[in-house]
C-alpha cells in the first residue's frame, strides 16, 4: 500500500475567499441543498507500479477511495460514501470530498482526447491545490484581500456574473491588484 504524502485543501473555502461559505448542518442532519462541498486532495507517495492506461489509473484511484471510505469509518466513525470524483465525507454537517492526485493521471486524459476532463481533475487535484495555497499565502500577507475577494464575488453575483467570470479568475484579478507595487 502506498502511504499518504500530503492531503491538500482545495477551493475558496479554504482561502477565506468563498464569497457564500457553506454552514454546517445540525448533527445528522444531510447538508443544506446548494451548499457547496468543501474539496481536498489525497497525495500518495511515489511509485512506479501505477498503469501506464488511463482506465486502470481510474480503477486504482476508485479502489483507493473505496479503502480510504472504509478505513474513515471503521476507525473514525465518519459517514463516508465513494464517489465517481473521489470519497465524499461528512463531518459535522459538512461535506468534503477527497480525489486522489495522480500527476500522470491528467496527461493519460490529454493522450485520450480528454482535454476537459484533464483540465477538472487538475482544478480538483494539483492545480486547484496550487491555487488555494497560493490565495492563503496572500492573505496571510494582506488582511485586506479575503474580504476584498468575498466582496467582489458578491458584487459580481448580484447581476448574475458569476456564471461568466469564474471564481478562480476574480480571485487572480484582485491577486494581482494587492500584489502589484504602487505606482
Amino acid at each position: 500500500p502506498l502511504a499518504v504524502t500530503a492531503v491538500l485543501p482545495v477551493g475558496a473555502t479554504f482561502s477565506h475567499t468563498e464569497a457564500f461559505p457553506p454552514l454546517p448542518a445540525a448533527a445528522g442532519a444531510p447538508p443544506a441543498a446548494g451548499s457547496p462541498v468543501l474539496r481536498f486532495c489525497v497525495e500518495l507517495e511515489g511509485s512506479g507500479k501505477w498503469p501506464d492506461d488511463e482506465e486502470a489509473v481510474a480503477a486504482l484511484k476508485t479502489a483507493f477511495c473505496l479503502r480510504m471510505c472504509a478505513l474513515l469509518e471503521e476507525q473514525a466513525s465518519l459517514h463516508c460514501e465513494p464517489r465517481r470524483e473521489g470519497a465524499a465525507v461528512q463531518v459535522d454537517g459538512l461535506v468534503f470530498v477527497g480525489a486522489i492526485a495522480h500527476a500522470p493521471h491528467a496527461a493519460l486524459l490529454r493522450a485520450a482526447g480528454r482535454d476537459d476532463a484533464a483540465d477538472l481533475l487538475e482544478v480538483h487535484t494539483t492545480a486547484g491545490a496550487a491555487h488555494t495555497a497560493a490565495m492563503q499565502a496572500l492573505g496571510a500577507r494582506h488582511a485586506a484581500f479575503a474580504p476584498a475577494v468575498r466582496l467582489v464575488k458578491r458584487w459580481l453575483s448580484s447581476p448574475l456574473l458569476s456564471a461568466v467570470v469564474s471564481p478562480q479568475l476574480i480571485e487572480l484579478v484582485a491577486a494581482a491588484a494587492v500584489a502589484s507595487p504602487a505606482e
